[in-house]
């Protein structure tokens, strides 16, 4: 449940030591209710869309490459597993912004690291 998730994701920050570093919002959509913000090495994106997912979704990182560390669409969440956390994300050029290409399922959370 969403409560897990929300103490997972906190443990991690802890763990990272970031819960107190600066959040720099990266992107806001209004329309399509998605929020991602980077703290340290980790972006956190959140889509609060009650029914739309997306595939594709382009989110501005920094270049490189990015795994999921943690979704609240994990089995273990309620959810149903549908983001591969093992599948390496690399970031491209997107309309003259470095991104790399999510799919979001609605309703749902991630954290994914730089790595």
């Amino acid at each position: 449940n969403i409560n897990s998730f929300d103490k997972a994701m906190i443990s991690y920050l802890k763990k990272e030591k970031i819960l107190k570093a600066k959040a720099e919002l990266s992107l806001i959509h209004e329309d399509d209710k998605i929020l991602a913000y980077k703290k340290g090495k980790c972006t956190f994106i959140f889509n609060f869309h009650p029914y739309k997912s997306f595939e594709g979704y382009p989110i501005p990182v920094e270049k490189g490459e990015y795994k999921v560390i943690l979704s609240s669409d994990d089995s273990e969440f309620g959810g149903h597993s549908r983001v591969d956390k093992e599948y390496v994300y690399k970031s491209e050029e997107i309309n003259g912004r470095e991104c790399i290409k999510l799919y979001i399922p609605s309703r749902s959370g991630f954290v994914i690291k730089k790595i």
